[in-house]
């Protein structure tokens, strides 16, 4: 949750926004992209401001996504709040600008079944621009894992 600021609000807002899918689904709410200072800050700005300028409402979540995303956290019956009991591979990057290093590494912390950190050293959109090799990483990390 660490993208999402204060967690306590929308906790107490999530009544309301599950009334505000019903009635109007298609309702966009506008998300700001946070600001990166740092590595690849220039290139993962260059990057959003392209894709905005292609596709202008792609940050803006329809409220039936937005309580989609809200159930994740908050629904009686979500599935994050089961115990994991399979190993685990966190695959994170080092300078994301979504996620701090310090939520990645209290997240992995907690999870209490055989893990692995992957930590990139690189920016949140390293995720697109090496997904091949990344992909490639991953698969030699689980394989590896489920020996």
């Amino acid at each position: 949750m660490s993208i999402i600021g204060n967690t306590r609000l929308l906790k107490f807002l999530y009544p309301s926004i599950k009334l505000l899918n019903l009635f109007t689904p298609g309702h966009r709410i506008k998300f700001k992209i946070p600001e990166l200072n740092g590595y690849n800050a220039e290139k993962e700005t260059s990057w959003y401001k392209d894709v905005k300028e292609s596709e202008p409402a792609i940050f803006d979540l329809k409220i039936s996504l937005f309580k989609t995303i809200m159930d994740i956290f908050f629904s009686y019956h979500s599935r994050i709040k089961t115990r994991l009991d399979c190993p685990v591979l966190v695959l994170a990057a080092a300078y994301d600008r979504y996620y701090n290093s310090e939520y990645i590494k209290s997240y992995f912390k907690s999870i209490q079944t055989r893990k692995e950190l992957y930590m990139e050293d690189d920016s949140h959109l390293a995720f697109i621009w090496r997904a091949g090799e990344l992909n490639t990483k991953v698969l030699d990390r689980v394989n590896s894992m489920s020996s």
